[in-house]
Parts: C-alpha cells; sequence; structure tokens
C-alpha cells in the first residue's frame, strides 16, 4: 500500500531524486539493499530491498513503470552508477536525467564534487557520513546488507533529501551561466548513455 502511494507520487511528478544502496562497490557484481527517492525538499522515502533475489526483482517490477517513464527526469549524484546498477537488473531509466555531480563541476569548477562536500558548501549541512554506517575501508568494513533498515532508511533517504537539494540550487545556475547544452551534449549523455545503451 505504501509503495502503491509512493509510484503515485513520483508519477505526477516531472522529476524525483533516486538513490540506490547496494551490498558492493561494483556495479556489476552487487545486489540492491534499498532505492531512496526525494520529490521536494527535505522530504525522502526509503524501500528496503531482502536479500532474495527473487523478491528483488518483484520490488523493481514495482517501480519499473516510473522509473522506465520517458516523461520523468531522474535527478542523482553520480547518476551513472544507479543507472548501470539499474541495467543489470533489467531495469532501463529513459526519461531525461541531472547528475548533480556533473552540474557542480561546471559551476564550482575548484570546488571538490563530493555530495558530502558539496552539502557543506552549498546547502551548509553535514550529512551522515557512510563510514559512520560503515566503518573506515579495510577488512573489518561492513557492507549496507549488515545495516539495521532503520538506519539505512535515514542515511539513504538523507542522501536521496541533500541532492534534490542541490539539483534545486544548481539546475537554475546551469541555466543562468548557459551550460545546458555543455551539461547535455557533452558530459552528461555521453556518460549517462553509455549506462543505458
Amino acid at each position: 500500500e505504501k509503495w502503491a502511494k509512493l509510484i503515485r507520487a513520483l508519477k505526477k511528478t516531472k522529476a524525483f531524486c533516486m538513490d540506490l544502496e547496494t551490498s558492493a562497490l561494483s556495479v556489476k557484481n552487487c545486489d540492491i539493499v534499498g532505492l531512496a527517492f526525494s520529490t521536494k525538499a527535505h522530504t525522502g522515502t526509503y524501500v528496503p530491498v531482502p536479500d532474495d533475489r527473487t523478491e528483488e526483482q518483484a520490488i523493481l517490477e514495482e517501480f519499473r513503470e516510473v522509473l522506465e517513464d520517458p516523461k520523468i527526469g531522474t535527478i542523482g549524484h553520480t547518476l551513472k552508477v544507479e543507472l548501470l546498477v539499474l541495467r543489470g537488473h533489467g531495469v532501463r531509466v529513459e526519461g531525461p536525467v541531472f547528475d548533480t555531480m556533473l552540474a557542480a563541476h561546471l559551476t564550482e569548477p575548484d570546488m571538490r564534487i563530493s555530495m558530502d562536500f558539496l552539502s557543506q558548501a552549498i546547502l551548509g549541512y553535514k550529512p551522515q557520513s557512510i563510514t559512520e554506517l560503515i566503518g573506515a575501508k579495510g577488512a573489518k568494513q561492513k557492507t549496507m546488507r549488515d545495516v539495521p533498515v532503520a538506519e539505512a532508511a535515514e542515511y539513504a533517504a538523507e542522501d536521496a533529501d541533500v541532492t534534490i537539494q542541490l539539483w534545486e540550487k544548481l539546475e537554475p545556475r546551469i541555466k543562468e551561466e548557459k551550460q545546458e547544452e555543455v551539461l547535455k551534449k557533452i558530459l552528461s549523455l555521453p556518460l549517462v548513455n553509455t549506462a543505458r545503451s
């Protein structure tokens, strides 16, 4: 029932932010642990995905129509990763895309472009670090699958929320600075389309 309500809300938007949590960093060898969405600032919804490929695919089928809708835009930070993971699971995002990392590269070329840094620099907000959840790199580092669902939900929904807030700041600047064609034709489309082809 909650999924159906979320899907209806996503269908009504011109664009939404999507953030995936996965079981590994490798886009070719990972399972989806959860999907996070945001349609406006200060909101975020998390859909946990069980550690079962059949159930995972069933959930993706629920969201396929909205994810593959060519009229609805998808916003993300390092969006190519999300698109590659989804493609590996049989879902192809077809609508317009906006990558806040690429937009930041154009509008703030001297600034670090990690989401955490941009959030602090542009939004004045420090999001939760991934290392707080899974620890530092090394043999003892956990995966998102090891994180309790409530904690993963808080983290992922915050990521989606922060990303859509960055979009709200960066998208007008891209237009003001007349960088739309550069973003679409030189940066976004070549990078993102490799994940869609």
